[in-house]
């Protein structure tokens, strides 16, 4: 089978894109934990900025401050090991900050999928070209920042 083949059948199977159904609710991002998944190759993470626990504490003012802080990159590798570059964006840490975070994401697979399906696994030749490659990983220098 073609990588052609294997990509269209990919695609035929599920409906690629990602929907509000797919991420967790806005209660779990208060439990400062990060929520990751992948979309057509493209992968990325969602969580609250600061990542921290704030569901025990009562202070109306908790997530002011907060952010969601949503980051791509593409496959096969996981957040931590991945020596692609990332794209992060940060939206408020509301309901509709979520919603736009969901609607960020769907924009970033649309502008590249091609892009992201290289990063399929089911592909037998996964290469990284040398402009992809973040050699800043370990400064914490990863991201390039956006704004949603």
């Amino acid at each position: 089978m073609s990588k052609t083949e294997i990509y269209e059948y990919y695609r035929s199977v599920r409906q690629l894109g990602i929907v509000m159904e797919d991420i967790l609710g806005f209660n779990f991002f208060q439990y400062g934990s990060p929520y990751t998944g992948e979309c057509g190759g493209m992968h990325f993470r969602m969580e609250r900025s600061p990542l921290e626990n704030v569901v025990f504490n009562h202070d109306p003012h908790k997530n002011d401050e907060a952010l969601f802080a949503v980051t791509v990159w593409r496959g096969p590798f996981n957040y931590d090991t991945t020596r692609q570059k990332k794209i992060t964006a940060q939206f408020p840490f509301t309901e509709e900050g979520r919603i736009q975070a969901v609607q960020w994401l769907n924009e970033r697979y649309n502008e590249k999928v091609d892009y992201w399906a290289e990063g399929i696994p089911l592909f037998p030749r996964y290469t990284t070209d040398e402009d992809e490659v973040d050699e800043n990983i370990s400064d914490g220098n990863a991201d390039e920042q956006t704004e949603g």
